[in-house]
C-alpha cells in the first residue's frame, strides 16, 4: 500500500484521516514552510450557527518563510478554554463526547510549546480512538509536490489537497453521511474535523472511513 503524505493538521478533518485508514502508513510534513490559513492551524467543527473554525494562534517570528517544525504556540491568551468550551457547547448532547472528551482535552490541557507537537499528539490519538491501524512517521527533509519521490505510485501527497479553501475530491471523502448534532438545520456538513465524526458515531466511526 502507497505511504500518506500528510501535512501536520490540528484536529484534523475526516478526509485526512481517511487517506490514513486507506495507506498502510504516513508522513507528517514537518519540513515545510509554514502556512497560514490552513488546516494546520485551524480545525472545522459544526456549531449552532453552521459551521465554525477553531484557531491555533501562534507567535509571529522575523519573516514569513520558517519551517513549521519552529512554529510556537502564543497562549497569551486562554484558546484552549475557548476551545474546551466550544466543544463542549456544540458537542455536549453527542452520544459520544463523555466517552472521548477527556482524552482530547487532556492533550491540550499539556500546551506544548510548539505546534507540531500539539497536532502530532492529537493525530496520533485520534488515530487510536477511531480505531484506524497506520504507522505514523514524520519527514526529514521537504520534497515539493512535483518531485518523483513523493509524485509516484509509492507515496500519495496530500499536504495541499486537504485544504479548507479547497474542494476535498470525492474520493477522499468519509462513506456516506452520518448522524451530526445539528444534521436537523443545517443537513449533512461534510469532511469536518474528525472529533465531529468521532463524538456522534464513536466505535463506528472506521466504517466511514475505508
Amino acid at each position: 500500500m502507497a505511504t500518506a503524505l500528510l501535512s501536520i493538521a490540528y484536529l484534523p478533518p475526516v478526509s485526512y484521516f481517511a487517506a490514513m485508514a486507506k495507506s498502510g502508513s504516513a508522513l507528517i510534513e514537518v519540513c515545510e514552510n509554514f502556512q497560514k490559513q490552513s488546516y494546520r492551524t485551524r480545525a472545522r467543527i459544526a456549531s449552532a450557527s453552521g459551521m465554525e473554525f477553531l484557531s491555533v494562534p501562534v507567535l509571529k517570528g522575523e519573516g514569513h518563510k520558517r519551517p513549521v517544525s519552529e512554529i510556537e504556540i502564543d497562549y497569551k491568551r486562554d484558546w484552549v478554554l475557548l476551545h474546551r468550551r466550544a466543544l463542549a457547547s456544540y458537542y455536549g448532547s453527542a452520544p459520544f463526547f463523555l466517552y472521548y472528551k477527556d482524552d482530547i482535552f487532556s492533550v491540550l490541557e499539556s500546551r506544548p510549546r510548539m505546534l507540531v507537537d500539539l497536532n502530532t499528539s492529537l493525530t496520533v490519538l485520534l488515530l487510536e480512538l477511531l480505531g484506524i491501524r497506520c504507522s505514523v512517521g514524520v519527514t526529514c527533509r521537504y520534497f515539493p509536490p512535483d518531485d518523483p519521490r513523493v509524485s509516484g505510485p509509492d507515496v500519495h501527497d496530500f499536504r495541499y489537497a486537504i485544504h479548507p479553501k479547497k474542494t476535498t475530491p470525492p474520493g477522499m471523502l468519509c462513506g456516506g453521511e452520518y448522524y451530526q448534532v445539528f444534521s436537523e438545520k443545517y443537513g449533512f456538513l461534510p469532511d469536518l474535523s474528525a472529533v465531529d465524526l468521532l463524538f456522534n458515531e464513536g466505535p463506528n466511526s472506521i466504517s466511514f472511513l475505508k
